[in-house]
């Protein structure tokens, strides 16, 4: 079965708080980074095509204080979606004092990070490397989900999943039943973000974590003490008003010691299936009932298609032409 509707039955409608996020980010806002006296040193940005279709921006950078120039390179094409590192070369002249060094990406979008800069002392924390082989883009499958009993109920990626039959019937000689399902996930939704974090052997004061769900910070965590090896973040967002539909996000992880910061930051898709108001109680569907959440993502609304299974599944079909989306990757469409 295909139920086509805006917004599928049980679902919260939009909560007017609910923003949109920006089509394009810079970031770091607000590192601190020591550079020799009289040099010429490197720093680095990172931009974000928060859009749906492959942009080009064009990039600027801006210096004030004991920076006297600054050089980058002047413009970048990217993909939907797409995160890049761009390298800015500063030139310091003095032994002392404080200064700093911005970018600005102008285009569809436009958007400036900043970097302070200080003469001196000793240098920054590195920034944390960042990678996520876990993390689900666009696709969520229930069925590649570990699963096993527990009791009453099963546990599937973490959640409590019910199944409960209805009174068999027969039509056209054939014996059927429907079933309805139930996911904690969906009663009470919670999406995360995991991401793994490397830093080097530096002793760091403490690690700092920020996830922003639609330009507004969820979630806010602090490490201490974090040493030298690899570990996994896991962040979440307790989503109980926010309507089914896929949500772009950023991950911030910054190293800290003393006033001196550096940063690294990573995007992406959180899927939030919002059953809380089902009028079958929260958290219940029937199994094999699909529907379409259109205008997706959530803030975005440029046309991508969410499907979202009876049993919690959904995936993202992002459009190409007025009559055509595209399936994910890895995904049958």
């Amino acid at each position: 079965m295909l139920a086509l509707s805006a917004f599928p039955a049980g679902t919260p409608r939009p909560h007017p708080a609910l923003r949109r996020i920006p089509p394009v980010v810079v970031t770091p806002k607000g590192d601190t980074t020591a550079l020799p006296a009289n040099s010429t040193d490197t720093v680095k940005f990172a931009i974000t095509n928060h859009r749906t279709v492959a942009s080009t921006y064009s990039l600027a950078c801006h210096v004030r204080g004991v920076a006297t120039t600054c050089q980058s390179q002047t413009s970048i094409t990217m993909d939907a979606s797409e995160t890049d590192s761009i390298a800015v070369q500063v030139t310091i002249v003095g032994t002392s004092g404080t200064g700093g060094v911005s970018l600005l990406a102008s285009g569809p979008a436009s958007d400036s990070g900043w970097i302070n800069l200080k003469i001196g002392g000793t240098p920054p924390p590195t920034a944390p490397v960042l990678s996520q082989p876990r993390q689900p883009d666009s696709v969520f499958n229930r069925a590649h989900c570990v699963t096993s009993s527990a009791g009453t109920a099963d546990w599937s990626c973490g959640d409590a999943l019910f199944l409960l039959s209805t009174p068999g019937y027969t039509t056209l000689d054939r014996a059927r039943r429907l079933t309805l399902t139930y996911a904690s996930a969906t009663a009470t939704p919670q999406p995360l973000v995991s991401v793994n974090v490397g830093l080097d052997a530096t002793v760091l004061d403490h690690v700092t974590a920020v996830l922003t769900v639609l330009d507004t910070i969820r979630t806010t965590t602090t490490y201490s003490p974090w040493t030298s090896a690899t570990k996994q973040l896991v962040l979440g967002w307790t989503a109980p008003t926010a309507p089914t539909g896929a949500y772009r996000y950023t991950l911030t992880v910054r190293s800290v010691r003393s006033a001196d910061s550096s940063s690294s930051t990573v995007s992406g898709l959180l899927y939030v299936v919002n059953r809380s108001a089902s009028a079958y109680g929260a958290g219940w569907e029937w199994l094999g009932v699909e529907r379409l959440v259109l205008n997706q993502p959530v803030g975005a609304a440029t046309g991508d298609i969410l499907w979202v299974d009876g049993d919690g599944s959904s995936k993202l079909y992002r459009k190409t032409s007025s009559t055509t989306w595209l399936a994910p990757s890895g995904a049958s469409s």
